[in-house]
């Protein structure tokens, strides 16, 4: 696994939101109005106006990979430019180019019983003929078992959490709702698991929720987690627009 980083930096484990973080939902993610509030036209640096976030990257300052320790594109493009944007100037447009592709950022953390992912997604449309597409997940490499939990988009555009471990058919729940017809939305994966070997996992786009409580077998209670965001699969010409990334570990 790679070396960890913590950017932005908070000392030691990443995050405890709930203590500090005024714009933050029950979940410990931004709420939707602290994600949509710009401080100035044309500009509103979403990471540097939170500080208390100990992971968080907006595409508004530093180049690829910015805060995640790598970026990586097999058949896929991953750029930064300003024509979109859920807080100015700039977001993130990943681009699938057909067939199987992978465009992804990630980065490593500590082991911990709690993840959580918040971020802003746009999906102009569903391309046609596309297939399945992973977009966001923690996953354990290290273990002599991969594991990996996470959420992704059916060929009809409607989301899904799913866990996966090698030599084990994927397990899914959700496949009920679609990403909202709107500019951008909040979307909250949190995973959580239990000293008895129990896990369970959960996503929201907006105020919709897709899976509740999920029922998932990890291989340990505390585990440390690759977090990957982008897109992956072998699926059709998927465009999607990334803004705002946070990750909390406890």
């Amino acid at each position: 696994m790679a070396a960890r980083r913590t950017p932005r930096s908070l000392p030691g484990a990443l995050l405890a939101l709930a203590l500090a973080c005024s714009g933050c939902g029950d979940d410990g993610a931004p709420d939707d109005a602290a994600a949509s509030s710009g401080a100035t036209p044309g500009v509103d640096p979403f990471c540097a106006t939170r500080p208390v976030l100990g992971f968080c990257e907006d595409f508004d300052e530093a180049p690829l990979p910015g805060a995640f320790a790598e970026s990586t594109a097999d058949g896929a493009t991953l750029a930064v430019d300003g024509a979109e944007s859920a807080s100015p100037p700039s977001s993130l447009l990943v681009a699938m180019q057909g067939g199987a592709a992978s465009g992804t950022l990630f980065a490593d953390f500590e082991p911990s019983r709690k993840l959580r992912f918040f971020g802003q997604l746009h999906i102009d449309a569903v391309p046609e003929g596309s297939g399945d597409v992973r977009v966001a997940s923690f996953s354990y490499e290290s273990l002599d078992v991969p594991y990996e939990v996470g959420f992704g988009f059916d060929a009809s555009g409607k989301g899904f959490v799913y866990q996966a471990r090698a030599g084990v058919e994927e397990v899914r729940a959700g496949g009920e709702v679609a990403l909202p017809e709107k500019p951008w939305v909040s979307v909250r994966l949190n995973v959580d698991f239990a000293e008895d070997g129990t896990g369970k996992v959960a996503l929201r786009f907006g105020e919709d929720v897709v899976a509740e409580s999920a029922a998932l077998t990890p291989p340990a209670a505390e585990l440390g987690a690759r977090a990957t965001v982008g897109l992956r699969g072998d699926s059709g010409v998927w465009q999607v627009r990334f803004d705002n990334l946070t990750v909390e570990t406890e």
